[in-house]
């Protein structure tokens, strides 16, 4: 039988055997990007860093730096210069804004059509280190759906005034007293306030609600108004755990029917 005879090497025809000596060479980055590397290593740690303090501050402290800030509003010392009812239940709505204005209140003017239908308005008085171009949003939006830092800034120096005249002449007050602890303190406020003959009212009273509130009256001029005060807790008109526990809501209202 003929053998057959394998030339040369052994090694098939046209193969060419692999070289490793690529892949044994050390693998080093060329200096020149050592500098990019650094680089971007830093503005890792720094991102990584922002988004860390980021985190921390509205997930992990949120709630209580929301307290601390709205503390530090509330005891910013702004005055809450609430006016006498009895000077402005007499006059007309032209009257009673310029009465406002001359007295020094800067005037958000929140009034709708059913307002003017009653022939009366709705106002509120800001504060007076905050501008009526800052706000005009808050208010339109509603201080209810407010965040605790902007209830903190505008509370402890808003009242709101209403006017309706659609039965005779009934104007209010509303606003919140941080100095009263309990519902009587606030009326006692209130009542201190308007200048009303508290031994002269009746006694104070509770709804089913929880709500409290003593009624009495009062003259302007040769006429008798009759007037009530009402309080509830502030928790109960805000939705926000950072408000004082204690802290109270308060409405005057003064008519004539």
């Amino acid at each position: 039988m003929a053998q057959m005879k394998i030339q040369g090497n052994g090694e098939r025809p046209g193969y060419e055997p692999l070289d490793g000596s690529e892949l044994s060479r050390p693998v080093d980055l060329p200096k020149k990007n050592y500098a990019a590397v650094a680089v971007a290593m830093v503005l890792a740690l720094v991102i990584g860093a922002i988004c860390l303090n980021g985190f921390l501050n509205t997930v992990v402290f949120g709630a209580e730096n929301q307290q601390k800030e709205m503390e530090a509003q509330l005891n910013r010392g702004v005055s809450l210069d609430l006016p006498l009812l009895s000077d402005y239940a007499t006059k007309d709505n032209d009257a009673i804004s310029k009465a406002l204005s001359k007295a020094g209140f800067v005037i958000y003017d929140n009034s709708t059509e059913e307002d003017a239908k009653a022939n009366g308005f709705d106002y509120y008085k800001i504060p007076s280190d905050v501008t009526l171009e800052s706000s005009s949003p808050v208010f339109a939006d509603g201080l209810e759906s407010a965040d605790a830092v902007t209830l903190g800034t505008y509370l402890p120096g808003t009242w709101r005034m209403l006017m309706n005249r659609s039965d005779g002449v009934e104007v209010k007050l509303r606003y919140a007293d941080f100095a009263a602890s309990t519902p009587n303190a606030a009326i006692a406020n209130a009542i201190a306030s308007q200048g009303f003959n508290a031994n002269k009212a009746g006694s104070i009273e509770q709804d089913s609600a929880g709500n409290y509130a003593q009624s009495g009256t009062t003259k302007i001029g040769k006429k008798t108004y009759y007037w009530t005060i009402s309080t509830c807790d502030l928790s109960k008109v805000y939705d926000c755990n950072a408000l004082p526990e204690n802290a109270q809501y308060v409405g005057i209202t003064l008519r004539k029917g």
